[in-house]
């Protein structure tokens, strides 16, 4: 009975000597497959893009055009229709920031003086408002509904699986801010900080859904 047993335990001996482990590690869980919205369960979210336009003042302004906002959204509208959601452009202006008064030199803007850019004849309606800017601190921030700011030179780190463009990314990220989503720190997460990525998990979905099915202004395609 030793000597039968003796091969047993030269094994045992060496796997704790090389460090190894006799349980094989188990394998990946493969991700669940992302669902497949009909039609009819999308969701029509109306935005107005606004393009800032200030020669004087740089950091004020920028540089997009319409052609980049066109595929700006049409790269976000790749990460949000994960969600049944479809982002809608209202409108693209382009527009000459006010209360500038005293920012004239600066080369980033200070975050309190971001509100104040907005011309108050183009954010009524009731949508998201999106700023593209030329430079603040962040590189987008959520400030309310009729306060959304991302700036044209906005940098992210890469991650696997991420986007090849940060600009889509931060346009989605902080109007996820604005159906209800807090920052998550999920490196290849939507809603985490300065990544490229872009997943959403069943709950974040499940809360944006409920989020804006309480917007009189956000659409089914049954009623656009």
């Amino acid at each position: 009975m030793l000597l039968n047993s003796l091969p047993k335990v030269l094994l045992l001996l060496t796997v704790i000597v090389c460090g190894q482990t006799a349980i094989p590690p188990a394998a990946p869980h493969p991700d669940p497959k992302p669902k497949i919205w009909s039609y009819a369960e999308y969701r029509i979210v109306p935005v107005r893009v606004h393009l800032l336009r200030e020669k004087e003042v740089p950091a004020a302004s920028t540089k997009l055009t319409e052609a980049d906002v066109v595929r700006i959204f049409r790269k976000a509208n790749g990460i949000w229709h994960q969600a049944g959601v479809h982002l809608q452009i209202e409108s693209i202006i382009s527009e000459k920031p006010v209360g500038l008064a005293g920012h004239e030199q600066d080369v980033t803007l200070p975050l309190d003086a971001l509100q104040g850019l907005r011309p108050p004849e183009t954010r009524v309606g009731a949508m998201y408002h999106i700023y593209y800017m030329g430079s603040m601190l962040p590189n987008g921030i959520f400030m309310g509904r009729e306060s959304i700011f991302v700036k044209e030179t906005a940098r992210l780190r890469p991650v696997p699986g991420g986007i090849d463009e940060p600009l889509p990314r931060v346009s989605a990220h902080e109007l996820g801010h604005g159906m209800g989503l807090p920052h998550r720190q999920d490196i290849t997460n939507l809603m985490a900080s300065g990544t490229t990525g872009t997943s959403l998990n069943e709950a974040e979905i499940e809360k944006v859904r409920t989020t804006i099915s309480k917007f009189t202004w956000v659409d089914t395609p049954a009623r656009c």
